[in-house]
């Protein structure tokens, strides 16, 4: 029997994606109750030993990739009658994949690997859905370069070719060219919307300088729209929605988080306060015109706040369990993070409980009415499959109801409103969720 490994933190992927399927946390310690069936069909064989699994949902079609010593590995699979659609092999060697995204019309993986001769390099790589056929491939360095998925353009930038590149989707022709600013080298900005899409839905692309300008641009056709200098001390900016959002220290050892128009029209303003070393783990859009913002409390709590995206007035704090891996998401208008549901005042719907040695758990966004969260016994190190234990949750109450257990590799699982998808000992389970 194979043996997968398990992570916790095996769905972290750039925050900014908030894609259907897992954020680690803690949903129950109850123990599992009746086995669900998987859907009847000849299965599909996984060969991983030792790696990670990655899987997503698209419709009827599943997805899974993960590395052999043989190289990268990905398959597709028919959820609805559980067989193989297709298998792809020839894409390289790499040490690990590190994230998958299914789209109506695209497959993306995106690769690390390290050579000592080479050094370190990532990889993206672009599938037909429907084929498992090779679209594209292109290589970068994710400890400088950039890569951001838009409906209209994949944007690569090389630092060491000091350029940004819009790329075709079917392709991966150079649709246009941004060179960097002689006045030294430039940097995408990550958006975040809280959204679950896979794609940045803003049309604009935006790249802040060594001097301190940020520059947007139409990712349609890379003509730039608009220039801000950036006050100075500001640091690790982020768009969030179309708000600036950046720390700047103020005191030992504290910081200020300051929120900034992207036009520059109105001057910065102060949004929050983190006192001491408190570190700031999610921030993200939580509904039109909101930001949310955790920050890591004590005693295994983190504190989650949302605040006006104009004024940076406060709206609502609240408490949810302490989890660095976990991420923020919507569904309707409902903030989901670190297991617990928030209304739009802040008020608890649904209370993950606090993480725990040994425990792996997760909930996210099947659909706006429903969530699923899993939860299983690892032990102290990852281990084989183990007996998981599934649930909906309803992000409108709260209510969580049990649907059974699975014997999967947690981490790996993904879901849509219809299925769920995990790695097994030697084969993927498909169960249907309906």
């Amino acid at each position: 029997m194979r043996r997968l490994v398990v992570l916790r933190g095996l769905c972290a992927v750039l925050a900014a994606l908030a894609l259907t399927g897992c954020d680690p946390f803690l949903v129950g310690d109850d123990p599992p109750a009746a086995t669900l069936k998987p859907v009847a069909g000849p299965g599909v064989r996984v060969a991983a030993e030792e790696y990670v699994v990655r899987t997503r949902i698209q419709g009827d079609r599943g997805y899974a990739a993960w590395i052999t010593d043989a190289g990268v590995q990905v398959v597709g699979i028919d959820l609805a009658t559980n067989t193989l659609a297709w298998s792809a092999h020839e894409l390289g060697s790499a040490k690990e994949v590190t994230s998958l995204m299914a789209l109506p019309d695209a497959l993306v993986l995106t690769t690390h690997r390290f050579s000592r001769q080479d050094g370190s390099a990532d990889g993206v790589v672009v599938l037909d859905p429907a084929s498992g056929a090779t679209r594209w491939m292109a290589d970068y360095d994710s400890t400088t370069d950039g890569v951001t998925f838009y409906p209209d353009a994949v944007v690569l930038g090389s630092r060491k070719a000091r350029t940004t590149r819009g790329l075709d989707w079917r392709t991966g022709a150079t649709r246009w060219t941004i060179p960097d600013p002689a006045t030294g080298k430039v940097r995408q900005l990550s958006v975040t919307t809280g959204e679950p899409s896979a794609l940045v839905p803003d049309p604009l692309l935006y790249l802040v300088g060594d001097d301190r300008v940020l520059r947007s641009y139409d990712v349609r056709t890379g003509k730039a729209t608009a220039t801000v200098t950036l006050p100075g001390g500001f640091e690790s900016p982020t768009v969030v929605g179309r708000t600036l959002v950046a720390t700047r220290p103020s005191g030992d050892p504290g910081t200020q988080v300051m929120i900034a128009d992207l036009d520059g029209a109105r001057p910065p303003r102060s949004m929050h306060q983190i006192e001491g070393k408190r570190r700031v783990s999610v921030l993200a859009g939580c509904g039109a015109g909101r930001i949310c913002l955790a920050e890591d409390g004590a005693g295994g709590v983190a504190e989650l706040r949302a605040f006006d995206a104009s004024s940076g007035q406060q709206l609502w704090r609240a408490q949810a369990p302490r989890d660095p891996h976990t991420s923020l998401a919507m569904a309707g208008d409902r903030v989901v993070y670190a297991g617990s549901v928030f209304a739009p005042d802040g008020r608890t719907l649904h209370r993950g409980a606090d993480a725990a040695d040994g425990t792996y758990s997760s909930l996210g966004r099947a659909s706006d009415a429903r969530l699923v969260g899993l939860s299983a016994r690892i032990g102290r190190f990852p281990v084989s499959p183990v007996a998981t234990e599934v649930a909906w949750v309803s992000p409108a109450d709260g209510a969580r109801r049990v649907l059974g257990s699975v014997s999967a590799s947690p981490g790996s699982c993904s879901w849509s409103d219809r299925f769920l998808l995990c790695a097994g000992a030697e084969s993927f389970g498909v169960y249907p969720l309906t």
